[in-house]
């Protein structure tokens, strides 16, 4: 490829690359990925670059009275554009990335949309939570062969609940709208699987494997809800997150001061079937699990351990920074 400029066009991708150089020491995720990031390189780049773009379009007086132009805009171009009209180029992007483009958007959970309230045999809970920033269709069959189908959006959350009388399983499945797999969850290995959670039905002369869903604990001071991850290449990290509660009420003060990595008290592959399975060592005391990009309630009661529910791609992404830049952002008023 051919980098065309004239002038002192070549200013643009120099000084792009250099202030991207220099906002990105602000950053511990310094990919491209970081919107955040660019935002803040655009940000200054039109700035700089609307700047420069003017300066040399204003032309000499001399120049002035001959020509009667008051901008001479195509002396200094790079790829064919004038400098002004990158500058004001980076100045959408900037606009676009950090005030309208909303990469991961706080999803509101409506419990009472889903009636959860549980009599005291209690059902499993299954969660359904997309990670990913692709609309997901997945589907659940059970062992009647009736089969649900859903739609889930980028970042959302969906629930269904077994009836609770006894173990249950299911096949579920996970495509992108345009057909792609994202999630199947089956055993890796078909001769050497683990028959307590599968149930092999034989369909057309091949081996169904059934994911079998444990009935509930009946014990009120627990949590035993079933997670699926509809694009199975996330994790799910369970994080304590009690300690930014003070007297019951949320404290965004202490959360830059809490270390998280220290909090993390589990983490589930999204391949299988997550069984999130808490007990409070108190009879009376409950628990709440806050689900993946959720806003943190306000208040919880003395007797509450609370946990917060992440999804993330790789272990490096696991870090004090990325949990404590995701729990402001859902603690955000």
């Amino acid at each position: 490829m051919v980098i065309v400029w004239k002038g002192i066009g070549i200013i643009v991708p120099i000084l792009l690359v250099a202030i991207g150089y220099i906002v990105s020491l602000f950053y511990e995720d310094k990919t491209l990925g970081n919107t955040n990031l660019m935002g803040w390189v655009f940000f200054y780049s039109s700035i700089i670059f609307i700047l420069v773009g003017l300066a040399v379009a204003l032309p000499a007086e001399e120049e002035k009275s001959k020509t009667g132009k008051k901008l001479t805009l195509w002396r200094h171009t790079f790829f064919f554009l004038p400098i002004l009209f990158w500058g004001l180029i980076f100045l959408f992007l900037c606009i676009y990335l950090l005030l309208i483009y909303k990469p991961n958007p706080v999803f509101q959970f409506d419990e009472a949309k889903y009636n959860l309230e549980q009599s005291e045999s209690k059902s499993t809970t299954i969660h359904f939570y997309n990670p990913s920033g692709d609309s997901i269709r997945y589907s659940i069959v059970d062992g009647k062969g009736e089969e649900e189908i859903a739609d889930l959006a980028g970042y959302a959350s969906d629930v269904i609940t077994s009836t609770g009388e006894k173990d249950e399983c299911y096949l579920f499945g996970g495509r992108t709208l345009d057909g792609e797999f994202r999630m199947f969850i089956q055993p890796k290995d078909e001769k050497n699987y683990d028959k307590n959670k599968y149930k092999v039905i034989k369909e057309d002369g091949e081996n169904i494997y059934m994911r079998k869903i444990q009935k509930p604990t009946i014990e009120a001071n627990d949590v035993d809800d079933i997670w699926i991850l509809v694009d199975s290449e996330y994790k799910l990290a369970l994080i304590d997150v009690t300690n930014i509660y003070s007297d019951g009420k949320l404290k965004r003060d202490l959360i830059n001061k809490v270390k998280w990595s220290e909090k993390i008290e589990k983490k589930y592959s999204g391949d299988d079937v997550i069984k999130v399975d808490m007990v409070h060592p108190q009879k009376d005391g409950t628990i709440k699990v806050i689900s993946p990009n959720t806003a943190f309630t306000e208040e919880i009661t003395a007797t509450t351990k609370i946990y917060f529910l992440l999804d993330y791609l790789s272990e490096e992404d696991l870090n004090n920074k990325y949990i404590s830049d995701e729990i402001v952002r859902l603690t955000t008023d």
